[in-house]
């Protein structure tokens, strides 16, 4: 559709419209054609599909709700886009002081407990293609400097079998992530639960590692899980 067009369908002036699509169109919700209209972005496509191709949201949303129920801090499920983790959905936590993320946010997936979960589950080879031209961010001191760094920091990952983010994203943040197995048998989905700097020592990391685990499996039993790869995103077409 046109800017005039799309004002005029949802009743409001055309400066305004063009405002919102310019903020939709930077953060990939929309895409203008070669012919100046707009048309979906990918990050609404990812959004859009996310949660209704687990086929069975209502039970997702249920495992989630008995980690927080259990660890009384914040869940989300992502998928990993390239170099970056998109959250497609959170339950937030019960505790007075939350951790959370925005739905349909972009964060980089080295310095992401998310991140970290699927991509140990890839080939070294396979994550030095991802951050190919890559330039990675010093976000805080804790923050991974270069792939290879990454990369050493995933063997950790595959030895324990979940990732953390130790306020490498911002400081007094952290997170710990499981991958969720679709069914090609390839991790592209992921459960973290964010909570504050202090809160789990080791030991009781394990422990939330294990729930996170059982919430996975339940996911991952509820019916196939299609992938939210470049297979879903060539099939999609925008008519």
């Amino acid at each position: 559709m046109g800017l005039s067009e799309i004002a005029r369908t949802i009743s409001l002036k055309k400066a305004s419209v063009y405002r919102i699509l310019v903020t939709l169109e930077r953060h990939h919700f929309v895409e203008r054609t070669e012919s100046k209209k707009y048309q979906l972005g990918v990050n609404a496509f990812y959004v859009g599909s996310g949660f209704p191709a687990l086929h069975d949201p209502d039970r997702v949303a249920a495992a989630m709700k008995r980690v927080v129920a259990d660890t009384k801090h914040s869940l989300t499920l992502s998928v990993l886009q390239g170099s970056s983790v998109l959250y497609i959905a959170r339950i937030d936590g019960l505790a007075m002081v939350r951790v959370t993320v925005e739905i349909g946010s972009l964060v980089c997936a080295y310095a992401s407990a998310s991140g970290k979960a699927m991509l140990a589950q890839l080939s070294d080879k396979e994550v030095r293609e991802r951050f190919k031209g890559v330039k990675f961010q010093k976000l805080t001191p804790r923050t991974v400097s270069s792939v290879e760094r990454l990369i050493a920091s995933l063997k950790e990952v595959r030895a324990r079998g979940f990732a953390v983010n130790d306020e490498e994203r911002e400081k007094g943040l952290c997170a710990l992530g499981v991958p969720v197995k679709n069914v090609a048998g390839r991790d592209t989905i992921a459960l973290a639960i964010a909570y504050p700097a202090g809160t789990f020592d080791s030991g009781e990391l394990e422990v939330v590692a294990k729930k996170l685990r059982f919430a996975a499996n339940e996911i991952e039993s509820l019916e196939r899980i299609g992938s939210f790869g470049n297979s879903l995103l060539s099939n999609y077409k925008l008519d």
